[in-house]
């Protein structure tokens, strides 16, 4: 969210600004360590932009797994060989969950501090691509 945080000397002045109302090099030691104390709880707060924004997704992605499900239901009750069609769809639901998984890890760890952004993005894109696999699975497998 942030292109580059702020250095330490920075951050010294902010919450020696914030709060003593002073400069950190005119702070006493206990102020001094304060503010690092500081610092070192914001490192753990979130912005409560994010969390409105996470649960408002949180929502999406439920409301996708039901109607994902209920496509699923529907598929298998209306085939001709439901045995079949179950197969189709377990393969195809597995195959967007391990994707979505794969696709979430892999972007945590390859982007870092952007993760906020790219694990969504890298499960979504993941879960696709595992239920493309897992159709061409059944189509390989049954053909």
């Amino acid at each position: 969210m942030k292109p580059q945080g702020l250095g330490l000397t920075a951050l010294l002045e902010k919450y020696a600004k914030e709060l003593f109302n002073k400069e950190f090099a005119n702070l006493t030691e206990v102020e001094r360590n304060r503010v690092f104390l500081e610092i070192v709880e914001s490192s753990g707060r979130s912005r409560p932009s994010v969390n409105v924004r996470a649960q408002g997704l949180n929502r999406l992605g439920k409301g996708l797994l039901v109607i994902s499900a209920g496509i699923a239901i529907y598929n298998i009750t209306t085939a001709e060989d439901k045995v079949e069609a179950a197969k189709r769809e377990a393969l195809v639901a597995g195959g967007g969950f391990l994707g979505g998984v794969a696709g979430g890890a892999a972007a945590g760890l390859l982007f870092g501090p952007g993760a906020v952004i790219a694990v969504p993005v890298g499960a979504f894109l993941g879960g696709i691509a595992g239920a493309f696999g897992g159709e061409f699975l059944y189509t390989w497998s049954s053909g």
